[in-house]
C-alpha cells in the first residue's frame, strides 16, 4: 500500500503466509495418495497418511485425509485433495506479480477439478481481495474453512480482509483461531492488534503486539504498528522508542520516520523532528508528508521563509491537498503577507469547500486587513456550511466578545438552532472563559458565574492541549473574573444611571464595568468595550491589525458627544513582552522607545476621534504589585518603566485635547509599588477605585 499515508495496517504478506506450511516438503507424498485415490486404491492411500502421520503426528491434513477415508466418503475418488506443487507455484508467482485477474481465472478453471482443495481457495480468496472483490474473498476463505478448519493461514488471511471490511469483531475472532491453531503464528497476533486497535481496545491492542515480537523479535511491523497505538494513547516516549526499533529492521521506511518525527514536532523538539524529515526525504524526495511536516516543524520555530518552501515542495507533490494550502497560508499569516494567505486559503476551499479550519484562518487574515465585515461573513459561511468545528465556535465567541455592540451578525448566527445545539456540546476550556467574560460584560452575571464553574470542572486532559499563551489566558482571566462578580454581588444596590461611559481597552476595561461613576452630578454607568491582549504599541504605524480593527470598531459605536476611558499600556510595561524587550532587541533606551510608542498611540485615537465630539480620557497605568518571582532589579525596572509611560502620557494628552486619570498616584506607595488597597489581584485594580477616579473629576 502506499507509504505516504500514516497507518498502521500495512498489507500483511499473504502469500508468504500461505507457502509457510510447515510440511511443504510432504507435498510429494499427499501427491501420491490423492493419484492412488484417484484410482480407487484407498488402501495404499490410508497407509501413505499413517506413515506421514508416524513421523509427523500432529499433520492436521494427513489426520483429515485418514479420518475421511475411514469413513468410506466415495466423493474421494471423484476430485483430488492436494493441488500439485506446479500449479500452486504458478499461481503464487501470479499473485507477487499482482496479477490477480490472471490468478483468479486460472483458478476458476481448476475449481471443478480441485472442489476439495482448501488450499486452492485460500489462495483464490487471496487472489480476489487482490482484485478489491471483498466479500468474494471472505466466501473463498470460507470455503477453505470449511474444507479444512485446522489450517491457521486461512484463519489469518480472512482477518486480514474482514478488518478491510471493517468487521473488526469478526477479524478478532478469525485471528484468535488462527493463534489456538499455530501459537507461534506472529503474523496473526499483528493482525488480532490491529484488529483490537480499530475496536479501540488499546491495551489488548499492544499486549497483541508485544506478543508477536517475542515470537518475532525482528518483525518490522510489530513494532511500527505498536508505535502507532502508543502514539495514539499518548504514550509518546514509548512510541519514540518503538519507531527506534522499527527503523533498526527497516532503515528505508519513510513512514516510520515520518511519524517519530511527528513526536519530536509535538515535544517541541523542533530541530530533531526537522533532521528525522530530512531522513525520509532522503530515501524519498517527492514524499509529500515529510515535506509538509518540516513546514510544520520550521513554522513552529519560526523560520517562516523556509516553511513556506516546505510547503510550496509539498503542494507540487500533492496539489489538491487543502491541508497543505491552509498550511502555508497560515505560513503567510504569521509573516505579515495576509494577502498571500488569504489567496492560499482560497485555494483550500475551491478543493474542499466545507474546511472549515481555512474559513476560520481566513477570518483572522481579513481582520489583521481590518475588514471586519469580511471576517464575519468568513465565519459565517463556515456555519452555514454545517461546520461542527469546536475551535472556530470558540474563535467566534472570542470575536463576539470584543465586537458584541458592532455587528448583529454573530447574534443571528448565535440565535441558530444548530448553532444552539453545538455551544451545549462545546467542551472546551478557553470556550467556557470567554463566554464567562462575555455573559459579564452583558451583565448575565448568572451565566458568567455558571461557565467559570464549568471551566474549573474542566478535565485536565482538555485544558492541557491548549497553548501555553491560552493557558494564561483561561487562568488569569478566571481569576479576575471570579473576584469582579464576587465584588458585584456583594454591592448589588448600585443606583441606575442615566448615562453611559465607554470605558475601551484590553482586560483593565472590566475593572469598572457595570458601576456608577458619578461626574458633575450627573451618573454614568461603565460599559467596557474590550480589546484582548491589545497594547498601546499596537496603535502605532502605518499598518493595520487585528487590535485596531477591533478596537476602530467599537469606538465607532459610541454615540457622538459621549465621555470615553481608554485603559492601554499596562501589558507594554510588562519586563517581557513590552517597552523593555523592544528596547534591547531594537537597541534603543527604553525612555525613547516610550516616547515613540506613545506619540503614535495618542496620533491614532486622535484621528479616529478626530469627529466624534467624544470627551476622552486616558486611564494611565497603577503602580505595579511587586513580584516575588522576578528579582529586585526586575521588580524596580517594573516599577520605573511605568513611570517613565505615565510621564510621557501626561506631558502629551493635554496636546490633543484629551484628559488624563491618574490611578498611579492613589495605588502607589513610598517605593512605587501597589500600595495594597486597590489591586483586586496582581494586575487589575478593582471597583473600589472608582471613588479615587471621581475625585478627580471633582477639581
Amino acid at each position: 500500500m502506499s507509504s505516504n499515508s500514516k497507518r498502521a495496517d500495512a498489507e500483511t504478506p499473504l502469500v508468504e503466509e500461505l507457502s509457510s506450511s510447515p510440511f511443504q516438503e510432504l507435498d510429494q507424498a499427499f501427491g501420491h495418495a490423492d493419484h492412488l485415490i484417484q484410482k480407487g486404491m484407498l488402501q495404499e492411500a490410508k497407509k501413505i497418511y499413517s506413515h506421514i502421520l508416524k513421523k509427523y503426528p500432529g499433520d492436521k491434513r494427513a489426520h483429515k485425509c485418514l479420518e475421511v477415508l475411514e469413513k468410506g466418503n466415495a466423493t474421494l475418488t471423484a476430485t483430488p485433495l492436494i493441488l500439485p506443487r506446479e500449479t500452486k507455484n504458478q499461481l503464487l508467482t501470479l499473485i507477487n506479480q499482482n496479477n490477480f485477474k490472471l490468478c483468479c481465472k486460472l483458478i476458476e478453471d481448476l475449481l471443478e477439478k480441485f472442489s476439495r482443495s482448501s488450499e486452492l481457495y485460500n489462495i483464490y480468496g487471496v487472489a480476489l481481495r487482490g482484485q478489491r472483490k471483498l466479500d468474494a474473498s471472505i466466501k473463498a476463505f470460507k470455503r477453505a474453512v470449511d474444507l479444512d478448519p485446522c489450517e491457521p493461514t486461512t484463519h489469518n488471511n480472512m482477518c486480514i480482509v474482514l478488518i478491510e471490511l471493517k468487521r473488526y469483531e469478526e477479524a478478532v475472532t478469525s485471528s484468535e483461531v488462527a493463534i489456538n491453531l499455530k501459537s507461534d503464528f506472529a503474523e496473526a497476533h499483528v493482525n488480532r492488534g490491529d484488529a483490537l486497535r480499530f475496536l479501540r481496545d488499546l491495551p489488548l491492542s499492544i499486549e497483541a503486539y508485544q506478543n508477536a515480537i517475542a515470537l518475532k523479535p525482528d518483525y518490522f511491523k510489530a513494532y511500527y504498528n505498536m508505535a502507532v497505538v502508543l502514539e495514539s494513547m499518548g504514550n509518546l516516549s514509548d512510541a519514540e522508542r518503538a519507531y527506534l526499533e522499527a527503523l533498526k529492521l527497516k532503515t528505508n521506511s519513510v513512514d516510520a520516520y515520518v511519524n517519530l518525527g511527528n513526536i519530536y514536532l509535538i515535544q517541541g523538539k523542533l530541530d530533531k523532528a526537522i533532521g528525522i524529515y530530512e531522513c525520509a526525504l532522503s530515501i524519498f524526495p517527492s514524499s509529500f508528508r515529510p515535506l509538509n511536516n518540516k513546514g510544520l516543524a520550521y513554522k513552529k520555530k519560526g523560520q517562516l521563509p523556509e516553511a513556506i518552501e516546505a510547503f510550496k515542495q509539498a503542494l507540487s507533490v500533492e496539489p489538491a491537498s487543502y491541508k497543505a494550502y491552509t498550511n502555508l497560508g497560515t505560513a503567510y499569516h504569521d509573516s505579515g503577507n495576509y494577502e498571500k494567505a488569504i489567496n492560499a486559503y482560497s485555494k483550500a476551499l475551491e478543493i474542499n469547500p466545507d474546511f472549515t479550519d481555512a474559513f476560520n484562518n481566513m477570518a483572522y487574515s481579513l481582520l489583521e486587513q481590518g475588514k471586519i465585515e469580511e471576517c464575519l461573513n468568513a465565519f459565517a459561511e463556515a456555519i452555514y456550511a454545517g461546520s461542527k468545528n469546536e475551535s472556530l465556535v470558540v474563535n467566534m465567541v472570542r470575536l463576539d466578545t470584543q465586537l458584541a455592540d458592532v455587528s448583529s451578525q454573530f447574534a443571528s448566527i448565535f440565535a441558530r438552532k444548530d448553532v444552539e445545539d453545538l455551544l451545549k456540546t462545546v467542551k472546551l476550556p478557553n470556550y467556557y472563559v470567554l463566554d464567562a467574560i462575555r455573559c459579564f460584560i452583558s451583565a448575565q452575571f448568572d451565566r458568567a458565574e455558571q461557565q467559570l464553574r464549568n471551566f474549573k470542572a474542566c478535565e485536565k486532559k482538555l485544558f492541557d492541549t491548549l497553548v501555553e499563551k491560552d493557558k494564561l489566558f483561561c487562568v488569569t482571566f478566571s481569576r479576575f473574573l471570579e473576584k469582579l462578580l464576587i465584588n458585584f454581588s456583594a454591592n448589588k444596590a448600585v443606583p441606575k444611571a442615566e448615562n453611559t461611559i465607554y470605558h475601551i481597552g484590553e482586560s483593565h476595561c472590566l475593572s469598572y464595568a457595570h458601576y456608577t461613576l458619578i461626574i458633575d452630578d450627573q451618573s454614568f454607568k461603565i460599559k467596557p468595550l474590550i480589546t484582548f491582549g491589545a497594547k498601546s504599541y499596537h496603535f502605532g504605524g502605518e499598518d493595520q491589525n487585528s487590535f485596531k480593527a477591533i478596537t476602530s470598531a467599537n469606538l465607532s459605536s459610541v454615540p457622538r458627544n459621549s465621555k470615553i476611558f481608554i485603559s492601554f499600556g499596562e501589558i507594554d510595561c510588562r519586563p517581557d513582552e513590552g517597552f523593555i524587550a523592544a528596547s534591547q532587541k531594537l537597541k534603543r533606551t527604553v525612555h525613547d522607545v516610550i516616547a515613540t510608542t506613545v506619540s503614535e498611540y495618542l496620533d491614532w485615537f486622535a484621528a479616529e476621534l478626530q469627529n466624534s465630539e467624544c470627551e476622552t480620557y486616558f486611564l494611565n497605568v497603577p503602580a505595579p504589585v511587586y513580584r516575588e518571582k522576578l528579582s529586585d532589579k526586575e521588580n524596580t525596572g517594573l516599577a520605573d518603566t511605568i513611570i517613565m509611560f505615565n510621564a510621557q502620557l501626561e506631558k502629551m494628552v493635554s496636546q490633543y485635547d484629551f484628559g488624563l486619570i491618574n490611578v498611579h498616584k492613589f495605588t502607589a506607595n513610598e517605593n512605587n509599588f501597589s500600595n495594597g488597597i486597590f489591586h483586586i489581584d496582581s494586575v487589575h485594580l478593582g471597583p473600589n477605585a472608582i471613588c479615587k477616579i471621581e475625585e478627580q473629576f471633582k477639581i
